[in-house]
């Protein structure tokens, strides 16, 4: 979601994963086109356990990470791809002072 007040424009990202690292989050911040005139972005998971693996410790075994770097980046390339959409279909609506 994509929330403007005419002044700042703020990016609100859910992602339904159990947990992703702050340096996938600083690489989607840097990552997002500076067209779409986001002053800030935020991206919140919402820790459910059915998501892929993006910690590791899920994997094989204790030795091997059970991280997927291909999945990890195609969140965050859809990531991106879902806020630059958001943009393209923001709506702005012009409201009228109150009467009286």
């Amino acid at each position: 979601m994509v929330i403007d007040d005419g002044s700042t424009r703020v990016a609100l990202v859910s992602l339904d994963l159990i947990r992703l690292f702050h340096d996938a989050v600083i690489d989607i911040r840097d990552r997002i086109p500076t067209e779409t005139s986001i002053d800030f972005a935020t991206v919140v998971t919402t820790h459910n356990h059915e998501g892929p693996d993006l910690l590791g410790p899920w994997g094989p075994d204790r030795f091997t990470s059970g991280v997927d770097p291909g999945y990890v980046e195609f969140v965050e390339g859809q990531t991106v791809l879902s806020i630059v959409r958001a943009v393209e279909n923001l709506r702005i609506k012009c409201h009228k002072k109150p009467l009286g």
